[in-house]
């Protein structure tokens, strides 16, 4: 009676008959006719596997990196002879290929174009056709090859971050520099309208000053006949004058010095107070 053997669903059996391939056996029952004569070889997954190949490179512009490239390869069921029997460890074949063919299509891009999908997608399409056609001679099937990470040298992450920083720095201040700008020219804006109102107001001020004064010039000279234009504008304006030393004086904290614009009123000032002084010393040397 021949042996009765299971075949997983994700596995296909090597049967030999006296150490000489036979046949290959997909999943289900399978019965070896005779079990002094044919036996299992072994058996090939016919599940997707995939490889991480690590390969340290150099890009265009002399900057060492790192490239992880994954590998999907499956074993082709129509080529299982030459899966078992051609290639003892289809892992390292693959490590070979992907290491001539990464170390010679990186050097092609900079650091920068590596970070790109563009430049990924090229050197992943390098690498699946270069192993597509080799491979399949040996019964494997690529499915799918991917640049999973670049990774340059430590000290060159450092100086990449520093210059990044630096450019942001560089755009906030620029940033910065057009907001106060704008800010100067909105304040030039409002502070040229605040003086126009303010000036318009003064104008109105003073007209309303000047037909006061004209209002009271009238008025004193209805009133006391005799009385000259000029002798009434004195009058106002010595009034003014006091109205605003009392308007300094009670003013907390004021800092304002008034002085009179008349280049003669600093000498009268002065020879009033030096008289006053003059009398204050005569009036203490009288006998009592």
């Amino acid at each position: 009676m021949g042996c009765c053997h299971s075949v997983p669903q994700d596995e296909v059996v090597i049967v030999e008959q006296f150490g000489k391939y036979a046949y290959s056996q997909g999943p289900g029952l399978m019965i070896l006719p005779c079990p002094c004569v044919c036996e299992k070889a072994g058996a090939i997954s016919t599940r997707v596997r995939q490889l991480p190949v690590k390969v340290e490179t150099k890009t265009k512009d002399n900057v060492f990196v790192d490239a992880q490239i994954d590998i999907q390869y499956v074993a082709d069921v129509s080529k299982v002879y030459e899966a078992f029997y051609r290639l003892a460890h289809p892992e390292q074949q693959i490590n070979s290929y992907v290491f001539d063919v990464v170390r010679s299509a990186v050097p092609k891009h900079t650091l920068d174009d590596l970070y790109l999908h563009a430049a990924k997608d090229a050197i992943a399409d390098e690498v699946r056709q270069n192993l597509t056609g080799t491979m399949r001679e040996f019964g494997y099937i690529i499915v799918k090859t991917l640049v999973t990470d670049i990774t340059p040298a430590q000290k060159v992450r450092v100086a990449m971050n520093d210059i990044e920083t630096s450019k942001r720095n560089r755009q906030a201040m620029t940033e910065k520099a057009d907001a106060d700008k704008v800010m100067a020219v909105k304040r030039a804006e409002a502070d040229a309208v605040a003086k126009y109102h303010q000036g318009a107001g003064i104008a109105r001020q003073r007209k309303a000053i000047i037909d006061g004064m004209k209002n009271s010039v009238g008025t004193f000279q209805e009133a006391i006949e005799g009385m000259r234009s000029r002798d009434v504008i004195e009058l106002v304006l010595i009034t003014q004058y006091f109205d605003t030393l009392k308007e300094i004086g009670h003013s907390a904290g004021s800092k304002t010095v008034f002085v009179n614009s008349a280049a003669s009123s600093a000498a009268g000032i002065s020879s009033e107070i030096r008289n006053a002084f003059l009398q204050a010393a005569a009036g203490s040397k009288r006998p009592s």
